[in-house]
């Protein structure tokens, strides 16, 4: 049997043609490009980066609606939930800032100035260290999410956009698109 593929590009502001197989599952719209979602540790909310809306989709897990827009930078890709749900965290691509989110009031606490481009983050499930990968600053970004500071910045490759912390919470994982590497780092000695 052949094959046909087709291929769409999907313009800024505009609508992709891009046909996904049937889909039997539901679908809540969120609008706004979606990109990132994370959802809180008790399951009942899940997040959702609305990246052409500059704006944080709450959606409640059991009606499936969208129940709360929380306005974040420029450009909101990667999403991390605090463990414990007291903070989202929001990646925000073109204004170089981490949107911290009170999730219990839906307010923004914060936007904390990182490097160069954040694409993914990841929260550290100890001791409350949100990771970032600044995509062109070639960078890891730690927030010590008590405070809310940059406590460190680590060199890693080029352009790092995924991140990941073992469940021994030793090592975080940065896959770098632009050097076909992953970089491991022992959180502890960092």
């Amino acid at each position: 049997p052949l094959l046909a593929v087709t291929t769409a590009a999907t313009v800024v502001g505009g609508v992709s043609t891009a046909v996904a197989a049937d889909n039997p599952n539901p679908n809540v719209v969120v609008g706004g490009d979606p990109q990132g979602v994370a959802v809180d540790p008790d399951g009942k909310h899940a997040y959702v980066a609305s990246y052409a809306d500059n704006a944080l989709r709450v959606i409640d897990t059991s009606s499936q609606r969208v129940v709360g827009s929380i306005h974040v930078g420029a450009n909101p890709l990667g999403v991390a939930v605090d463990p414990d749900s007291r903070h989202a965290f929001v990646t925000n691509f073109s204004e170089n800032s981490v949107s911290v989110i009170d999730t219990a009031s839906g307010k923004l606490i914060k936007n904390v100035p990182v490097g160069q481009n954040p694409a993914s983050v990841t929260v550290f499930p100890r001791d409350h260290y949100a990771f970032v990968t600044n995509s062109y600053g070639n960078t890891l970004s730690v927030i010590n999410s008590k405070d809310l500071k940059v406590v460190g910045v680590v060199p890693v490759g080029v352009h790092p956009d995924g991140v990941a912390i073992d469940p021994r919470g030793q090592f975080a994982y940065v896959a770098n698109s632009g050097s076909n590497t992953v970089s491991v780092i022992d959180i502890k000695t960092q």
